[in-house]
């Protein structure tokens, strides 16, 4: 038997009762797990396959199966409640957007703790999270920006110059940037709710320079819907 401490990413309904999950690990970065009988009648443990849920996992190891088979799971923070309908559609695409980036990632104690502080942000009531996660994860990545003079972001080069990039990248979202970057806590940066939009886009625009086949991650339209 192995314990993971893990976030739920997706899941694909396998057979009519079954599932195979995919999670990010403490452990082991990014897994996947069997579970059976998740979609039977009775098993009251659905709701586990929330995205981006923090749950404890126990495996077994089978010789013929190398998905590890999931024998016991429970939430990892049993105080916290169930999201609503706003926070769902946050965690959705902080899970969405995971999905895509992580798939080769092995063990990371730093970005699974900036995971954690982003989940415990967000049900503090902190709605501009996942803004200041997309950073942190460039940071744990060391793709930020590199904090050179100059009020304006250069989205492609990666460093601020004193010449505008593009609308995307005005003063203003680059400000934001820089404020982020240096601040002693990222998530004291405020960031008004008529600009959250628009640095949004600029993220997402940095992740398609700095991130080979990055796609915007289809949950974004219920995102902007929620928040």
């Amino acid at each position: 038997m192995e314990v993971f401490h893990s976030f739920v990413l997706s899941y694909i309904k396998y057979k009519d009762h079954d599932a195979i999950l995919r999670c990010y690990t403490l452990e082991k970065g990014f897994q996947s797990f069997y579970i059976k009988g998740i979609y039977a009648p009775k098993n009251k443990k659905k709701a586990y396959l929330s995205p981006l849920n923090p749950l404890k996992i126990t495996v077994n190891h089978s010789v013929k199966n190398h998905l590890g088979i999931i024998r016991n799971i429970e939430f990892t923070y049993p105080e916290v409640a169930l999201p609503e309908f706003r926070m769902a559609s946050v965690l959705f695409f902080i899970a969405d957007f995971l999905c895509q980036v992580l798939p080769h990632e092995t063990e990371n104690p730093d970005l699974y703790s900036r995971i954690v502080r982003f989940y415990h942000h967000l049900h503090e009531g902190n709605y501009q999270s996942h803004l200041i996660f997309l950073v942190e994860f460039l940071e744990n990545h060391g793709l930020a920006p590199a904090l050179t003079e100059g009020e304006f972001l250069h989205p492609e080069m990666g460093y601020f110059s004193p010449i505008a990039e593009g609308a995307s990248f005005s003063a203003k979202i680059s400000g934001y940037w820089r404020a982020i970057l240096t601040a002693e806590d990222a998530y004291t940066v405020m960031i008004p709710s008529e600009d959250r939009r628009a640095f949004l886009e600029a993220l997402l625009y940095y992740y398609q320079y700095h991130f080979p086949n990055f796609s915007i991650p289809k949950s974004l339209e219920i995102l902007y819907e929620m928040v």
